[in-house]
């Protein structure tokens, strides 16, 4: 029998890594659920200590802040097709979205 090539276990190795990141991925998703009910609590706790209308992580983007608190006549406004001005819309999506 012929020994494995370098190639064969470079594969096995892009593979097995494959494997666990994609088992690492399951397990930080189940310790996410598992958190999910005490952050809540956290948060809401954190939005009453604060009196916010809701919590705003973002600010300057139009799409990533509460509709309550959204400016229709601001310069730079959204566009079809336009770029995004901010960051900060990549990352988070509109409000009401999910």
């Amino acid at each position: 029998m012929k020994p494995p090539t370098d190639r064969v276990r470079r594969a096995g190795a892009v593979a097995l890594g494959l494997a666990g990141a994609a088992l690492a991925a399951v397990l930080h998703a189940a310790w996410l659920q598992h958190q999910a009910p005490s952050r809540e609590a956290r948060t809401r706790a954190l939005v009453q200590a604060l009196q916010l209308t809701d919590p705003a992580w973002f600010t300057e983007a139009r799409a990533t802040r509460h509709f309550s608190q959204a400016d229709g006549h601001t310069a730079f406004q959204d566009g079809p097709g336009l770029p995004d001005h901010f960051p900060s819309a990549v990352w988070l999506p509109p409000p009401g979205a999910r």
